[in-house]
């Protein structure tokens, strides 16, 4: 433990970071003042590296961490690391999700989005996700609407076919690709004629793969337009 402890002030290797954070975290046991103030502390680019500490600590760790009568109160990235680590082991309370929803801070509704595909969430997910896929912060409306997708794939491609044109951004294209059939290769290749959505929605044709989003493409390789010529390429 006391090697951990010395090896986390100056490490800089994300996975190592990972090991010696979860064997502090498990072995040590501190409390979860310490452990929140020494999370704090850590720098910007090694929160993924708790994350993956905090998957890897068992379920008596996680809950001393973050005793999840207590979570809803911590600070936004706290909160964050919270409701990953408490989702991972299904010890989401529903309390917590509806708070995290309407928090102020988009880092807080992003980890919530990210989570509401996973086991466990499925009596928070209705709900949450509601709010969340038409949320004005895109980090956290892209990650929604990938939760809903795993979630109701047929739903939520029927909502992106609602979208007005202009609405959708890059994101919601490839969702479209992923997820739609031979009726979307048309309006695919309505949005690629805006040059800020060319090359998404040329991609998005090619991950749809129908014969109709194919057709487009080939028509595309044959226009004097080298962007257009390589997007169509890089969908095919």
């Amino acid at each position: 433990v006391e090697i951990a402890v010395r090896l986390l002030e100056d490490e800089d290797d994300p996975w190592r970071f990972a090991s010696e954070l979860q064997a502090w975290l498990t072995i040590g046991r501190p409390e979860s003042a310490t452990a929140l103030a020494r999370l704090e502390s850590a720098a910007a680019e090694m929160v993924p590296s708790q994350r993956e500490a905090l998957r890897w600590c068992d379920m008596d760790t996680v809950l001393r961490v973050f005793p999840p009568t207590r979570a809803a109160s911590l600070p936004a990235p706290m909160l964050a690391l919270a409701i990953e680590a408490l989702a991972w082991r299904q010890a989401l309370p529903p309390p917590v999700a509806s708070h995290a929803a309407q928090h102020a801070d988009p880092g807080v509704r992003a980890s919530l989005a990210r989570v509401l595909a996973w086991p466990g969430t499925s009596e928070l997910a209705m709900q949450a996700l509601a709010r969340l896929v038409d949320d004005a912060d895109p980090s956290v409306r892209r990650r929604a609407r990938f939760s809903a997708a795993l979630r109701d794939a047929e739903g939520l491609r029927d909502r992106l076919r609602r979208a007005r044109p202009g609405q959708l951004d890059a994101f919601d294209l490839q969702l479209i690709g992923l997820l739609g059939d031979d009726e979307d290769a048309v309006r695919l290749a309505r949005e690629g004629e805006d040059d800020a959505r060319l090359a998404p929605a040329l991609l998005a044709l090619g991950e749809l793969g129908t014969e109709s989003a194919i057709a487009t493409l080939l028509r595309v390789l044959e226009v004097p337009s080298p962007p257009a010529q390589l997007a169509a390429t890089a969908g095919l």
